[in-house]
């Protein structure tokens, strides 16, 4: 006798209709498995949820199962949640909970690292970690101070307390880069846990070793970037959000676009874990919040610690006028001979030239050459950028070709104005065709 499960195709499917289909299979498949079901005249793979009475239409069978208890319950709350607030489809928002396992991972191997003497906290952090400790889990804590106040000393001493209840504890950063000098502070911190680092660049046995020991529980702390939300915790006590204000926690360039504080809040009120913000530069939203103590946001600050005093030697800045020395002469942008020359004596010394240019892609701006108007994005009005063979909005996503017409004219002399980071390392290749560049 065939068995009937509900199952959600990890696929687009309007918001208002159902997203769950009806399946037949000859075997038990536990909840929350990925299997692979034919789906129109294609093959897809979904999500099980429950099974079900023998429906009156006709069902076609489960293919193959792929990952057994691939998400947990906690896990699709989390996604109807970021479904429904970001007007996502379900099938869709599961994919960030659904990762690239293989069936036998090896076993992670945590490396030995020698214990370091503990820290002891100043009395300000003392009283800090007080009050986190003190609050309700529904508390969002902001823990504002200069660099080198003793932020991340304050996390630490949070995981400390949420390690002694057997809870798990996440770290959010905004980048991959960061990570691997965190991993190894953490390491040195806390030299007898088990300290894992997650990112979208692990290989899949590496990943898969990471997934099964965050579902056991084996895994303590794990260092993560934003995809560090849809692990399958077995049983979470905090997350801690590093660089509260980077651009980076923001997930642009694919659906569901989503903010990490705002799934942050939602698990950790799943799991009545505690949410830490840190930052020496806090975003002005978060800011504001916290200083008219609205929805539940505390701000906690930092002084500077009083260290000894480091000599730091004056960097040489010159300021050249662009305009009179190439710009008028050429029509081009960009380099003065001196930074020419600098350029090359650095590249003869193997040592790297950092160019920092303030507009992305190849222009500050495109105008219309007939009307004077500037492109904008037709949803949200910011400026579009001309990169590749397309403009696009670094705001909202949105893009169009570059053989695109004036909006307002119908124009097609559209021309860029200014220079940005790619026209920036065009240039570039002219005088050093055999020198790498990263833009």
């Amino acid at each position: 006798m065939p068995i009937y499960y509900k199952i959600i195709p990890l696929i687009k499917i309007p918001i208002n209709k159902d997203p769950k289909f009806t399946y037949k299979s000859k075997e038990k498949i536990p909840f929350g498995s990925l299997v692979i079901v034919p789906f129109g005249k294609k093959t897809v793979k979904g999500i099980v949820l429950n099974s079900t009475k023998k429906p009156y239409f006709r069902t076609r069978e489960i293919q193959n199962i792929k990952t057994f208890s691939a998400i947990n319950e906690v896990q699709l709350s989390l996604a109807e949640k970021i479904s429904a607030y970001y007007f996502t489809s379900l099938g869709i928002t599961l994919k960030l909970f659904v990762f690239n396992l293989t069936k036998k991972p090896p076993g992670i191997v945590f490396e030995k690292i020698p214990e370091i003497p503990k820290v002891t906290l100043t009395q300000q952090q003392k009283k800090v970690v007080q009050k986190i400790t003190a609050n309700p889990s529904k508390i969002k804590n902001l823990v504002f101070g200069p660099a080198s106040s003793g932020k991340t000393e304050i996390a630490m001493a949070m995981i400390e307390k949420t390690l002694a209840n057997q809870k798990q504890s996440l770290i959010i950063l905004p980048e991959v880069f960061l990570s691997y000098q965190e991993i190894y502070r953490y390491q040195k911190r806390f030299f007898n846990k088990k300290v894992a680092l997650l990112h979208s660049k692990l290989k899949p046995s590496e990943l898969s070793a990471i997934w099964n020991g965050i579902k056991s529980g084996e895994i303590e702390i794990l260092i993560a970037t934003k995809i560090g939300c849809f692990m399958p915790f077995k049983n979470l006590g905090i997350i801690v959000i590093d660089e509260e204000q980077d651009i980076s926690h923001k997930n642009w360039d694919q659906n569901p676009k989503y903010h990490t504080a705002k799934v942050a809040k939602w698990l950790t009120a799943q799991h009545n874990a505690k949410l830490l913000f840190l930052s020496a530069t806090p975003s002005v939203k978060n800011y504001w919040k916290t200083k008219n103590k609205l929805y539940n946001w505390r701000l906690l600050e930092l002084p500077a610690l009083k260290t000894k005093e480091i000599k730091v030697l004056k960097p040489k800045i010159n300021i050249i006028n662009l305009w009179e020395n190439s710009y008028q002469k050429t029509g081009d942008i960009l380099f003065s001979k001196d930074l020419l020359e600098d350029f090359k004596k650095t590249l003869k010394k193997n040592k790297i030239s950092l160019i920092l240019v303030p507009y992305h892609g190849k222009s500050q701006a495109v105008f219309c050459e007939n009307c004077k108007t500037a492109l904008k994005c037709p949803k949200c009005q910011t400026s579009l950028v001309h990169s590749k063979d397309e403009y696009k909005c670094l705001h909202c996503n949105y893009k169009t070709s570059s053989l695109t017409s004036c909006p307002n004219c119908k124009s097609y002399k559209l021309k860029n104005i200014g220079f940005g980071t790619e026209s920036v390392a065009s240039e570039l290749t002219k005088f050093f065709p055999k020198s790498k560049r990263f833009n």
